[in-house]
């Protein structure tokens, strides 16, 4: 859980103002931060970053691609990072042992829209091409991670985070209530993409890729993976044994897969049936003692912490 922050062309903005709204971000990385400044494009990046995969100073964000071409700003994880690494990365020349790394480097090779694709993982992800002049976003393929976007069309001010909390704290927007956003919260129970709680600023939809250019101010959109479409395809003819052991065998891989970290991991277990699963099988293929955490109401409609706690047992 990281966060970032980016403006462009923004006025009111400078290295002393982006470090103070960036104190704002600490509770989502509270293990370093780094800064990169571009002051005759205007252009000016903010990482706070929570270690996951390699803790070391080398995984630093903002990040350069092997080349300089690309700058990468990125929150969550790439859970099959080591096997594209294997495949496609032999001779690219890693100064990390980072997920991120990884990703620059399959940019530099395949480019940006055909590695997200590759992509299996939660990210929000927001990379400066150098030579193109332009910044692309994406975000994974069910929205786990968070991205929003502004842009002012008449001052072509640009910007994007990972969170929305600062504005709380900032001048810099109206932060007015988007009235159309609050009637979906209460209709749905949160804000569906592409809007947030306040006017003109909004979120990537999951699955989604935005290019924003910075010579022509154009905003680009494209969806590279549709969840709706996944109901069209061939149905699978097994019997229920077959399946049943084809889901625990996909379930154990994917499992094992979101495993990887240079710190302790532990899960977080309602007693419903998906984090009972995950719960279950880490704790008989993999660890032995799994730590695991819930969060507990005193309203009765929303508490599991019995169903939990007897899970845990």
């Amino acid at each position: 859980m990281c966060g970032f922050l980016g403006f462009v062309n923004f006025k009111g903005i400078n290295k002393n103002k982006l470090i103070e709204l960036s104190h704002h971000l600490h509770h989502r990385g509270p293990d370093s931060e780094s800064y990169f400044i571009d002051e005759k494009k205007q252009i000016y990046l903010c990482h706070k970053r929570l270690s996951i995969i390699d803790v070391s100073l080398n995984a630093s964000q903002p990040m350069y691609s092997e080349s300089k071409r690309y700058i990468i700003m990125f929150n969550g994880e790439i859970y099959n990072f080591r096997n594209l690494k294997n495949k496609y990365l032999t001779n690219y020349k890693f100064q990390s042992t980072s997920d991120t790394e990884v990703i620059l480097g399959l940019v530099e090779l395949f480019g940006f829209n055909d590695t997200i694709s590759k992509l299996e993982g939660m990210f929000s992800i927001a990379i400066f091409d150098n030579k193109e002049n332009k910044f692309l976003f994406a975000r994974d393929r069910f929205g786990e991670k968070p991205l929003y976007y502004s842009f002012n069309d008449y001052s072509k001010n640009f910007f994007f985070t990972s969170d929305l909390i600062f504005l709380k704290k900032s001048d810099l927007f109206k932060n007015q209530i988007n009235q159309k956003a609050l009637g979906l919260y209460f209709q749905y129970n949160y804000i569906p993409s592409p809007y947030s709680i306040y006017e003109n600023i909004y979120k990537l939809k999951p699955g989604e890729i935005i290019e924003y250019s910075l010579s022509n101010h154009k905003i680009k959109k494209s969806i590279y993976f549709d969840s709706r479409k996944l109901f069209n395809n061939d149905k699978i003819n097994l019997s229920f044994k077959e399946s049943s052991q084809k889901l625990d065998n996909l379930l154990t891989d994917k499992i094992n897969d979101q495993m990887t970290s240079d710190v302790p991991i532990g899960t977080f277990l309602s007693g419903g049936i998906d984090s009972t699963l995950i719960t279950t099988i880490i704790s008989k293929k993999f660890v032995k003692k799994i730590d695991t955490f819930t969060i507990g109401f005193k309203n009765d409609d929303f508490n599991e912490t019995e169903k939990a706690a007897k899970i845990a047992k």
